[in-house]
């Protein structure tokens, strides 16, 4: 939104919008072209895409870690031309104010230029001195399954971005040893889940996301542990032809609200081959089986604090 009103209504000049997830993309590039916008470009991914910018904005998420947000402001302001602006504005309840103070310890200074009870808006004001700081949210671990060894490098405010979540590991001992064919790790985020199974089975492995910092982490760990896979960034299955794959597996995103969740089972149903199956673990009390039950034919295979569901057409 914010891109679009300000090419529309501000600024005479080229607008550039990126951000890690394929539906907020999909939806920005709709709203440019439902308002007829030739200065603004919009791309997916989950750094600047290039630099020389006389200004940039960021509105962190209220979940990123603090590493993440610092990484990320400092990518901005090596993007952004000296004596531009780099603004930042976010919810005070959610530690916004640490920002304040990590900016105001680099060259140059920060203002907080507007605020209300929950919000405020600061702007730091590049010098174009050479940053000798530098904020990694990587990290890494090995987990094994099944006498199968493999490693991870993850990044900090991911899901499970410290070791292999319970569920994915509930999700894979389920899995009977038949599972074959063309197979889709779905939700895929950093590739556990998929990474396993190309490494115990003989599949043809797609591996997808919506979050396309969590593809690029899911190709590096397919190649250092490798396994050969498609690696693809899908705002829930779009772009997969119908009756595409044998087997879908997935830990679903069940945060992301249920309309989220009802995309997800119909480009399932659309997806699946005939005789294919769905394989899905969630916790129980969120009954992402009873959408599934819409579609398909459910069966409980594991039936506790976690439940996977064997789901057929």
């Amino acid at each position: 939104m914010l891109p679009v009103l300000l090419a529309d209504e501000v600024i005479d000049g080229e607008v550039t919008m990126t951000d890690r997830s394929a539906r907020a993309v999909a939806l920005a590039e709709h709203n440019v072209s439902q308002s007829d916008l030739s200065n603004v470009t919009v791309e997916l991914g989950y750094q600047p895409p290039h630099d020389g910018f006389d200004a940039s904005l960021y509105a962190p998420r209220p979940y990123e870690s603090v590493d993440t947000v610092k990484s990320e402001l400092l990518d901005l302001i090596m993007a952004t031309k000296p004596n531009g602006l780099v603004c930042v504005a976010g919810d005070t309840s959610s530690g916004f104010n640490r920002y304040k103070s990590f900016l105001d310890g680099l060259p140059g200074g920060s203002d907080v230029v507007a605020r209300d009870e929950s919000y405020q808006v600061i702007v730091y004001e590049v010098t174009g001195e050479s940053l000798d700081r530098r904020v990694d949210p990587a990290s890494s671990f090995t987990a094994s399954f099944d006498d199968v060894t493999a490693s991870f490098t993850t990044w900090k405010g991911l899901f499970s971005s410290t070791g292999l979540d319970a569920g994915s590991e509930i999700l894979l001992e389920a899995l009977p040893t038949s599972v074959s064919g063309d197979v889709l790790d779905l939700c895929c985020g950093y590739g556990a889940i998929g990474v396993f199974l190309g490494k115990q089975r003989e599949v043809s492995l797609t591996m997808s996301d919506d979050d396309v910092l969590a593809v690029h982490l899911a190709r590096r760990n397919c190649v250092a542990n490798g396994v050969d896979a498609d690696v693809v960034a899908r705002d829930c299955l779009s772009g997969f032809p119908e009756n595409s794959f044998d087997v879908i597996v997935m830990n679903p995103p069940t945060h992301a609200g249920e309309g989220v969740l009802e995309e997800i089972v119909l480009g399932s149903k659309i997806c699946l081959r005939e005789e294919g199956a769905v394989y899905a673990v969630f916790n129980d009390p969120v009954g992402f089986d009873e959408l599934l039950a819409k579609h398909f034919s459910v069966e409980r295979v594991v039936d506790d604090d976690f439940v996977v569901v064997r789901a057929t057409r």
